[in-house]
């Protein structure tokens, strides 16, 4: 008798390290998986994936980061260490913008190559988000960040002027119909995320709900009460608890199409916090 999927052990040697990124439990250990990381964050970072393919270049970009109206057509090369790039024939660095990878230990690249890390920015994406938490938690305040950073990736101001128009569309009407619906619901700017509370004041013993954003995608976590929460359309899946305690965070993508499933449940779990 054959052995059902979800029955199959899972070896030690075939994952990475926990990583607990929103849909990626365990960290890359091969270009597979380097090129799944990207494709779940792409969006966050500035970038639209136009094409991947099997030949080199494996992918084609439009980069948004520079300006959010006018983005630059780049090719991209995914790679587990960013070495590997320079043992491999007929990849030739001229054709190549960009090399994507986990680990980057190619001290010596040719300079007209960028190098993205995607280790670096979980740890600094974690780092950075896990300040923020933790300082709300002691003043529900906001929190002076390095200027290194574009405003973007810090402020939630900048980053609706960022994101692409029908963005910004669809987290007005989202947080429309979350006032309309959840009564007494309130909103602040928090670090480049918008946090809702169940009334004043702002702080974490009230917060109930966070809204993220890239440029096209509007994700939303909710804190519920997990023998009270209903969501029969399963949009919001269980988180490890980023923004809320453990068992306690679920995490959705949102879109015009499922808006009202989404709040209804976004309406279940508020209630179900009394």
């Amino acid at each position: 008798m054959s052995q059902s999927l979800t029955s199959l052990p899972v070896e030690k040697d075939e994952v990475g390290r926990k990583i607990d990124y929103p849909g990626l439990t365990y960290a890359p250990i091969n270009e597979q998986g380097v090129v799944l990381l990207f494709g779940m964050m792409s969006d966050d970072l500035g970038f639209s994936v136009e094409a991947i393919r099997s030949g080199f270049p494996d992918a084609l970009v439009v980069d948004y980061r520079a300006n959010p109206n006018r983005g630059v057509k780049k090719y991209i090369e995914f790679e587990f260490q960013s070495s590997h790039f320079s043992r491999q024939k007929g990849h030739d660095p001229k054709k190549c913008n960009i090399i994507i990878c986990w680990e980057h230990d190619w001290a010596n690249h040719p300079k007209d190559i960028e190098i993205i890390q995607l280790k670096s920015l979980i740890q600094n994406l974690k780092h950075a988000e896990s300040e923020q938490i933790a300082h709300a938690r002691i003043s529900g305040g906001a929190v002076k960040t390095k200027p290194a950073k574009p405003d973007y990736e810090t402020s939630w101001n900048a980053r609706i002027d960022w994101v692409h128009g029908d963005t910004r569309a669809l987290v007005r009407k989202l947080t429309e119909r979350l006032e309309t619906q959840l009564p007494g619901l309130r909103h602040q700017p928090r670090y480049r995320w918008l946090s809702f509370y169940r009334g004043e004041p702002f702080v974490r013993k009230n917060e109930c709900a966070t809204l993220l954003i890239g440029r096209k995608t509007v994700r939303l976590s909710i804190r519920v009460n997990p023998q009270k929460f209903s969501d029969p359309s399963g949009i919001f899946k269980p988180m490890v608890g980023f923004f809320y305690p453990k068992n306690t965070e679920r995490r959705g993508h949102i879109s015009f199409a499922n808006l009202d499933a989404a709040v209804s449940a976004a309406k279940s779990a508020y209630q179900g916090l009394d």
